[in-house]
């Protein structure tokens, strides 16, 4: 691995010239590295906290310790049966790091960039704005919420309980369902948004909403939450919308 000249910092040190993203990261690294002092003896791998040789679930308690972190944000995520680069959107969503214009404006220096959401062009295009309390998305959560028979919970909602909206479902089966619905609905929002922003190409809600759920009944039946229709109703709960299949046909 090549490290930057700490006397000159210079990048050229570097493989491949660095994103911008990269380059803060790189300069956290190198503030770290350079702050370690050398002693002389035998090189030896001890976790500070244990002497013992460190283990990624040392670092995970560790962290969980420090911070007194109560929440299940990350296992209710990583729990979650959709293909492996929803699961990191999701968790970059969960950590506020999707790559917003507001985002970027922040971790790019001198960055000329409009701010104002793509949609609504109202406020600027933050993470949970995008996704969240932008009009045009606002509709077609309502939409979301109104498929699954959720219409009278949807104005209690807020984002930063997302982790949390399973529990409107008591049974299992229609919980993994109903995750695996919302991941589809904010990964469909973010390819939206991308497609407008970068191929000006404008998609009608009605498409938007069709792609939803085409994708969360894919995605059921790739992981095989609902392998029949029998099993996606169950105590005396609605389960999968019968409307999606019929839609499909």
């Amino acid at each position: 691995m090549l490290w930057r000249d700490p006397n000159t910092h210079s990048m050229d040190l570097w493989s491949r010239k660095l994103r911008a993203w990269e380059i803060e990261e790189v300069c956290i690294l190198n503030d770290i590295v350079e702050s370690i002092t050398l002693s002389p003896g035998e090189d030896r791998l001890l976790w500070s906290r244990s002497g013992k040789p460190y283990t990624c679930k040392d670092g995970r308690l560790s962290f969980l310790n420090d911070r007194e972190v109560s929440d299940q944000r990350w296992s209710f995520i990583w729990s979650i049966k959709v293909p492996p680069k929803v699961l990191i959107f999701f968790w970059k969503f969960g950590n506020g790091k999707l790559p917003t214009k507001y985002l970027l404006q922040k971790r790019i220096q001198n960055l000329s960039v409009n701010l104002w959401c793509p949609f609504c062009q109202s406020s600027w295009e933050t993470h949970v704005h995008l996704l969240w309390n932008c009009p045009r998305i606002r509709i077609m959560w309502a939409h979301i919420f109104d498929w699954w028979g959720l219409t009278s919970s949807f104005y209690k909602m807020r984002i930063e309980n997302i982790w949390e909206w399973h529990k409107l479902f008591s049974n299992s089966i229609l919980q993994e369902c109903w995750k695996t619905a919302l991941s589809a609905s904010l990964w469909s929002f973010w390819l939206c948004r991308n497609q407008l922003v970068f191929e000006n190409i404008s998609i009608r809600d009605s498409d938007l909403l069709f792609l939803i759920k085409l994708r969360a009944l894919k995605w059921c039946e790739a992981f095989n939450i609902c392998k029949n229709r029998e099993s996606r109703s169950v105590d005396g709960e609605s389960g999968w919308p019968d409307t999606v299949e019929d839609s499909l046909q």
